[in-house]
C-alpha cells in the first residue's frame, strides 16, 4: 500500500472525496450537550468560512447552504 501525502492529507483517505466538499465540525462541551442538545461550529475547509449551529437538526441544512455558496462563488455567481 502506497501512501501519498497531498496538501496535508493522505491520498488514500481523500480518494474520491475532494477537499472542496470537506468540513470540520466542532461540538461545544456544555450542559446542553449532556442533555442531548448538540451545538457548535462548522468550517468549510476550502473557503475557510465558518458558521455556528444551535442544534444537530440545523447542521445538514447549514452544510448544504455552505456548499451551495462555495459552488456559486467558484462559478462566478453571486
Amino acid at each position: 500500500m502506497t501512501r501519498i501525502r497531498v496538501a496535508g492529507y493522505f491520498g488514500i483517505v481523500m480518494k474520491g472525496f475532494p477537499h472542496t466538499s470537506a468540513f470540520v465540525v466542532q461540538f461545544r462541551g456544555s450542559a446542553k450537550a449532556r442533555e442531548g442538545q448538540l451545538e457548535g461550529r462548522v468550517e468549510h475547509v476550502a473557503s475557510g468560512r465558518t458558521a455556528n449551529f444551535q442544534s444537530i437538526e440545523e447542521l445538514p441544512q447549514l452544510l448544504l447552504d455552505m456548499l451551495r455558496t462555495a459552488s456559486s462563488e467558484e462559478n462566478g455567481i453571486g
